[in-house]
Parts: C-alpha cells; sequence; structure tokens
C-alpha cells in the first residue's frame, strides 16, 4: 500500500486501506525521517521535516488506533535521535515562516517524535481499552543511506 507522509490526504487514504483488509496492527514502527534539506514543505504546507518526521506519524498513529487496540500486545515504536538533545520547540516559529535553520528544524521534529512517544504512553496508561499497546521510542544509530544526502 502507498503512503506519503508528507501528505495528510495519503495517510488517510492508507489508513482507510488498511483498515478495510486488516482488523488488527500488532506493530507499527513510525521510522520515516527527512533530515536538514534546504528550507520545503509537505503537501499540506507544514515545514518538511516537522511534517514528516512528526506530524505524518502523529495522525498514522492516532488514525490506527483501533487496529492496536484489537492486537494482544501492540507496540508502536517511533525512531527519534540524539538530535532531540538539541531540539527545541519553538511555537513562535514552528512552521518555519520566520526563519529556517535546517539543523534546528531537525532537532526540534526529533524531540517532538520523543515527546509524541511519552505523550503517547501516558494516555495509553490512562485508557483501559488501550492496556495491550506499549509506546516505545528508538536511536537509530548511524547507517550509510541516502538520508544524509543535504549533510556536507
Amino acid at each position: 500500500m502507498e503512503l506519503d507522509l508528507s501528505s495528510m490526504d495519503s495517510i488517510r487514504k492508507f489508513v482507510a486501506q488498511y483498515q478495510g483488509i486488516y482488523s488488527k496492527l500488532d506493530l507499527l514502527i513510525n521510522n520515516a525521517g527527512v533530515m536538514m534539506p534546504p528550507l520545503s514543505r509537505t503537501k499540506d504546507g507544514f515545514e518538511l521535516q516537522f511534517g514528516v518526521n512528526y506530524l505524518g506519524h502523529f495522525l498514522l498513529a492516532g488514525l490506527l488506533l483501533p487496529q492496536l487496540r484489537e492486537s494482544d500486545e501492540a507496540r508502536v515504536v517511533t525512531v527519534s535521535s540524539l538530535a532531540h538533545k538539541n531540539g527545541v520547540i519553538d511555537f513562535d516559529n514552528l512552521n518555519a515562516e520566520k526563519d529556517y535553520s535546517k539543523g534546528g528544524a531537525y532537532g526540534q521534529s526529533k524531540l517532538a517524535c520523543l515527546m509524541l512517544t511519552y505523550e503517547l504512553e501516558r494516555r495509553l496508561r490512562k485508557d483501559p481499552s488501550c492496556k495491550n499497546i506499549k509506546s516505545l521510542a528508538a536511536h537509530p544509530g548511524v547507517s550509510l543511506t541516502n538520508l544524509g544526502v543535504y549533510l556536507p
């Protein structure tokens, strides 16, 4: 099934298609990532790194909660990065409309991923219908991929 995490419409279409075929989901790994590109926007107008790395995963996980509830032991694993340590959620410039730092935007997106993990876990523990779901975070380490295509 096709999924473009830079498009809220694509995410909704993917989930509708998934829900039409499958009744449960055991494991969701939020691993899509964009790292330090020049300023770009998602199809919905969000700064690309925040839109793909965080907002796309947020919507995807939220829409798939009904299928996660049907699993005996579901896991939502969100891939963050040690770059979260340099991240600051800049609510006054969340969409990079005032200025843009590709490293700052990346750190912000990865900090947001970690916050998503913690907040989702907190909410899951409060909801009796979600006791079977765990929200976990991971740092992927470093591997030779084209993820760093925009790095010097």
